[in-house]
């Protein structure tokens, strides 16, 4: 805790406590089932967080990160589960969610003499950590890849859902006639043999949805979207309401599409992750945030698009933003410069907080004689007495926020309707392409509370649309600067 402190760090994120049982995580020892917590653990959690109280640092507490459910917990398929997913949905998993922070919030730590849902050093509490359907949409796994038994469950709750929207199949397959581009190129609407009968009519795998008409993916989209936001609705609920937490509360984390933002918009503030991997073969080589400023337009992979633009996508009109995960990871000849980036722009950005990922990780001696790889930053000289320095820069503002900032205003409507052109692509989702380098020179929020949408042309001049009165200039290896200019 003293060390933290000295290194300008006021604030330590509490993550993955729920991946296992004592002594390596806050489950019971020598259990089958991950339904009581560990009183030694309890215990040396209190100790931690009255130390880090006492030097003046916060605590983020994070709910489910990846517990390993038990069929002791009865939880029927337990170990074939993703460790993502289905907590949204089934209510067995709901109410164990419900359970774990009820046991974790109301503790009462002796060291400190309050409960964890009293404590005024709790800054904030997570929700979920990385975790919606359109991330497992995207990426095949919410149909064939699920269990059989949560397979059907979300099957049920889709065709509950298609009944209490459409009156009959005929109603149905007139919405879903494809029409536009669509039939010209032979895009399906309604299969001949589905219907509204029992589980009639399959939810497609979103590498298909380019073979479906528009207003059958919408439909598909807003049913995803509506499931993932009850969740967070539920739990929002029951964490103010139920546990009388006063503390903000968000809902996940990452950039999983615009639907997923909007339906992160639930919480008292937004959260997001972002991180600049090295990708090269040779760990000497790898690629310079300044020299790839837009590295990844397009991409939907999320390690390979530049984070300060990628978070950007995230922040919401009216909700505080916070990062509680960035780091450029080791070993990458440029890893050095994405904390200096990021304190600066997101105070241009004015972005709420910053929590670097990680200090430590637990897994190798915590004093050794080399930097470890990935993002552990206990035993990172350089990176540390960088975080010292900045964490003074972001605190005080000496970079000041932007005053012209963007408002992307979007309808629910149109933003079921473009996921699936858009899906996790690093683009700002506006009809009329929006630079990606307009993150680096105004100030960016969005929201979804319009009846229309904006367009690009609504946002920006033509000249900068084009690009004649943005300029982005870098330096070669043997002159690392850059400069941004808005003429």
């Amino acid at each position: 805790a003293g060390r933290l402190a000295k290194y300008g760090f006021n604030i330590v994120r509490l993550h993955q406590m729920d991946f296992h049982s004592a002594p390596n995580g806050i489950f019971q020892r020598n259990s089958n089932n991950t339904l009581s917590l560990d009183d030694e653990q309890m215990d040396k959690l209190d100790y931690l967080i009255y130390q880090l109280k006492m030097k003046g640092i916060y605590v983020d507490i994070n709910l489910y990160t990846g517990r390993k459910f038990t069929e002791a917990d009865g939880v029927v398929e337990a170990k074939d589960l993703p460790d993502k997913y289905v907590t949204l949905f089934d209510p067995k998993l709901v109410e164990l969610e419900k359970d774990y922070a009820r046991q974790l919030l109301t503790h009462y730590n002796p060291y400190t003499k309050t409960r964890y849902s009293e404590e005024p050093s709790v800054a904030f509490v997570e929700i979920t950590n990385e975790d919606s359907l359109f991330r497992a949409w995207k990426f095949n796994t919410l149909n064939r890849k699920l269990p059989p038994h949560y397979n059907e469950e979300l099957d049920n709750l889709w065709m509950d859902w298609l009944r209490g929207h459409y009156a009959d199949r005929a109603a149905l397959e007139k919405a879903w006639q494809p029409a536009g581009d669509d039939l010209a190129r032979g895009a399906k609407g309604l299969n001949a043999e589905e219907t509204l009968e029992g589980n009639g009519v399959i939810r497609i795998e979103f590498a298909e949805t380019a073979n479906y008409s528009a207003q059958r993916v919408a439909d598909l989209t807003q049913f995803y979207y509506e499931v993932e936001r009850n969740f967070f609705r539920d739990m929002m609920t029951y964490i103010h309401n139920d546990l009388r937490i006063k503390v903000p509360v968000s809902t996940t984390n990452n950039y999983y599409g615009q639907v997923n933002v909007m339906s992160r918009t639930e919480g008292d503030f937004i959260d997001s992750h972002a991180y600049w991997l090295n990708s090269a073969k040779d760990p000497a080589d790898g690629f310079s945030l300044l020299q790839n400023a837009t590295f990844g337009e397009g991409s939907e992979n999320n390690v390979e698009s530049d984070p300060i633009i990628r978070l950007s996508e995230s922040a919401v009109a009216g909700k505080p933003f916070v990062v509680s995960e960035w780091n450029a990871t080791a070993p990458n000849r440029y890893e050095y410069e994405l904390a200096g980036l990021m304190a600066s722009y997101a105070s241009l950005q004015d972005w709420d907080g910053m929590i670097i990922h990680m200090y430590y990780n637990g897994k190798e001696p915590f004093v050794k004689g080399y930097v470890s790889k990935g993002n552990e930053t206990a035993n990172n000289p350089v990176k540390l007495a960088q975080l010292q320095a900045l964490a003074i820069a972001f605190q005080r503002g000496y970079v000041k926020p932007e005053q012209q900032q963007l408002l992307l205003k979007f309808s629910k409507q149109d933003t079921f309707r473009a996921y699936r052109d858009y899906g996790l692509k690093l683009d700002f989702n506006v009809p009329g392409k929006l630079p990606l380098i307009t993150t680096f020179i105004h100030g960016l929020r969005k929201t979804f509370d319009t009846d229309t949408t904006t367009t690009a042309n609504d946002l920006l001049p033509a000249s900068e649309l084009a690009g004649g009165d943005l300029k982005f200039r870098i330096g070669d290896d043997s002159t690392p600067w850059y400069e941004i200019v808005r003429k």
